[in-house]
């Protein structure tokens, strides 16, 4: 048959594929090297035709006949000749018609169809429709995008079971994990489907990942990806849904994860395209065009899609294992629990710095949990690798990375975090009662034992490890103490064409993570060095994927032109910058969408620093860390003397000690005790065995306790002891009424209310 009077039509009873450039190219390679093979019945183009037309062709066709066509003994079939002015309906071929014309000699240009009476079920058309594709492989997306359009007809006249059933057959043995997330996760289903209005991004979509993705518990997070992702292109789109259905994956591929907004070079490379045509070739009009160009250079971070999506999920993973360390086991998710085992109360958010040093700024519960949250997740990616057995992807020419062993200090350390930023839970107890310098000063004496054939006394093994604990622990304090006071921020784009496509989504790369491991806080984040604008940095692509993951509060920073002269700093590699510390997030004026985490518990407000700035000590040497970071941890105005000295301050120190349901007096009952004194005495309890706790309840660390007493007023360490750890209410009671009580506006509650028989 004439391919001239082949025509595609696109059917009602299913969405047409969309041409696939790639599957033109493929079919045009082969036409050139094989030839069509347009006998074979496989490579047949079924059409359909009402019997008018069948009759008219069969008149015109000579030795043709109604018989020869139903019986067709010969090798080549009859030729039969469609009368001018009509054209075959045909079900599909589309690729194989495309690329013969774009191939084939005019008189080349014929095919093989399987003809069908108009009278044939909807459902036979279907089949027809859809059964080719046996041999043609349909990505994930595709199988989606049908079997959603068949769950979801209307058309009650249409029998779709059959059909849809064909479509989970393709998915060979990937059916449990999507009907997982049908059936157990609306929400889900309902980000995903909500993208279906854009066809050209499903390529990406990895169906035998969902199980993974659900089984994360980090909805919260996931979510707002899959939400940020409708949310850069309608904003790419103008929200024209129409021009979101007819935006096709070529254009997509080449848009993936690039920063048109941000990167000169990036927006240089793909000018050519869209100047061209290539990219968006079936938005004709100029003036969508135009502005489509426009709307791309206002787009912020990296053009995600749901293959970013996938491959992004992959580097939430790590530090989502640690975050579940922070409380028992749950099948909720972890924003869930993090919130649950948050503790209400005070007016400071404790914003972190570095791993030693951080400063206070007033701000509310939300302001206090939104920010103290993702500070623990900043952690986790911080010290991943220190922390579980995980490694970064390799680089071209370096050896294979390999999983390191957990550092008991980090694990020691991260769970201070969470309690100074406060959270606190009976796992967080437990992970702050941990010692990390005895545990390391133990390691360290074992391994010189097999250095030698020789035995430690039994006896002096506990005093030699006491011994190298100090020393660890007073080494990892001066530097604590010691630090710069300036601190360098990262840029957002370099030189040149800066971080490569292939290193823009996924696992963080070896070097990559040296690099912007030291810089992942709130400040470099909110407050980024803007840099030279040509290419993007590893870190602009760090700095994406947490705002796509969190969401961007609207118009967060850390400016405030107060604190500008008091934290020097410079970024890397873009001169000397001052900044700020203001987690600003007024109303924006602009009329774009405005994204934030999806559970927030209200919009984040305005809040201002504290020109006081602390310095958080290791940990196991860290004492309380309530959220009134201020009042817990030693504050020093920026003016100070680092060399001052305070260590032979005196003051006059409670000890109880809480064991079996009764509270009763140390040996030492009180006495007017410096902080040395008070910690060479906890450090001989600690070697007995015992915990140490204050009057609120919560565990305090060896290094810091004189100080945590004395600022919160009661002066009073409990020792309880270690391997039957039991902090109860009636323990706090006791402790209160027999304590020293600063003013009652500074006590904090420390029961949780949905449960008043626990203490977290």
């Amino acid at each position: 048959m004439d391919q001239d009077q082949v025509k595609i039509i696109e059917r009602k009873i299913a969405e047409d594929r969309g041409l696939s450039r790639e599957n033109v190219e493929i079919l045009k390679h082969t036409f050139k090297t094989e030839g069509c093979l347009r006998l074979e019945p496989k490579h047949h183009i079924p059409a359909i035709i009402d019997q008018q037309t069948l009759d008219l062709a069969i008149n015109s066709s000579p030795a043709v006949s109604l018989d020869t066509l139903l019986d067709n003994p010969k090798k080549e079939p009859p030729e039969l000749n469609i009368p001018p002015g009509y054209s075959l309906e045909c079900i599909h071929g589309r690729h194989r018609v495309q690329a013969g014309n774009e191939t084939l000699a005019p008189r080349d240009k014929w095919w093989t169809v399987d003809l069908y009476l108009d009278d044939a079920s909807l459902d036979l058309r279907t089949a027809l429709s859809e059964e080719y594709s046996n041999s043609i492989n349909f990505s994930d997306g595709e199988i989606y995008q049908k079997i959603h359009y068949y769950k979801s007809y209307t058309d009650r006249s249409m029998d779709t079971g059959f059909a849809e059933k064909q479509w989970w057959a393709r998915l060979k043995g990937k059916q449990k994990d999507l009907k997982m997330m049908f059936d157990k996760h609306p929400k889900f289903t309902a980000a995903f489907d909500a993208l279906l209005v854009i066809p050209g991004i499903w390529g990406g979509l990895r169906i035998g990942m969902i199980h993974k993705v659900l089984a994360l518990k980090c909805d919260e997070e996931l979510l707002q990806y899959l939400q940020h992702i409708l949310t850069v292109w309608s904003t790419i789109l103008g929200k024209n849904e129409a021009l979101m259905r007819i935006t096709d994956q070529t254009t997509v591929k080449a848009l993936e994860v690039r920063a048109p907004g941000d990167s000169k070079a990036d927006l240089a490379a793909l000018e050519p395209l869209f100047r061209s045509s290539e990219l968006f070739s079936a938005v004709q009009s100029p003036d969508d065009r135009k502005n489509i160009w426009n709307n791309l250079q206002q787009v912020k971070g990296l053009i995600p899609i749901i293959e970013s999506f996938f491959e992004d999920f992959k580097y939430l993973g790590p530090p989502a294992r640690i975050m579940r360390q922070l409380f028992g086991k749950t099948k909720r998710t972890v924003y869930k629990e993090m919130d649950d085992i948050f503790l209400e109360g005070g007016s400071q958010l404790t914003v972190q710095d570095s791993d030693q040093t951080s400063y206070s700024v007033p701000g509310n519960e939300t302001d206090r949990f939104e920010f103290g949250y993702r500070q623990v997740w900043l952690y986790a990616w911080r010290h991943f690798l220190k922390l579980i057995p995980e490694c970064p992807r390799k680089e071209d020419g370096q050896p294979t990375p390999v999983p390191q062993e957990p550092s008991k200090y980090r694990w020691c350390q991260f769970p201070s975090l969470a309690s100074q930023l406060g959270f606190q839970s009976d796992q967080i107890n437990r992970l702050m009662s941990l010692n990390p310098y005895r545990e390391i000063a133990r390691d360290a004496l074992l391994k010189a034992h097999d250095l030698d054939d020789c035995e430690y006394e039994e006896a002096v093994f506990g005093t030699y490890q006491d011994q190298i604990a100090r020393i660890i622990q007073m080494a990892m304090t001066r530097v604590a103490r010691n630090g710069p006071r300036t601190y360098t921020k990262p840029t957002l784009s370099v030189g040149g064409p800066g971080e490569a496509l292939e290193r823009r989504c996924g696992r963080t790369f070896g070097n990559a993570y040296k690099h912007d491991r030291k810089f992942l806080f709130l400040d470099s984040l909110y407050d980024p060095v803007a840099g030279e604008r040509e290419g993007i940095s590893s870190f602009y692509v760090r700095s994406s994927v947490y705002f796509a993951f969190f969401g961007r509060p609207i118009r967060s920073s850390f400016a405030d032109s107060n604190s500008q002269q008091e934290r020097p700093t410079q970024g890397v590699g873009a001169g000397n910058e001052t900044p700020s510390h203001n987690l600003e997030t007024q109303p924006s004026q602009s009329d774009g969408p405005q994204e934030g985490h999806p559970q927030s518990k209200s919009s984040i407000r305005a809040i201002s620093p504290d020109k006081r700035q602390m310095t958080i000590m290791p940990a196991g040497s860290e004492m309380e860390t309530t959220p009134e970071a201020s009042n817990t941890i030693a504050l020093r105005d920026d003016q100070e003397d680092l060399g001052e000295d305070t260590e032979m301050e005196i003051h006059r120190i409670v000890f109880k000690v809480w064991e079996d349901g009764r509270l009763t007096d140390q040996r030492i009952t009180t006495a007017e005790m410096s902080r040395p004194q008070v910690e060479q005495y906890v450090r001989g309890q600690i070697g007995a065995g015992m915990c140490l706790v204050n009057t609120r309840g919560r565990i305090l660390n060896e290094g810091r306790c004189y100080d945590a007493v004395v600022r919160d007023g009661t002066k009073t360490i409990i020792f309880t002891p270690r391997d039957k750890l039991d902090i109860t209410r009636q323990m706090i009671e006791f402790a209160r009424q027999d304590s020293e009580i600063c003013e009652p506006s500074k006590r904090r509650q420390v029961i949780r209310e949905e449960n008043e028989d626990e203490v977290t």
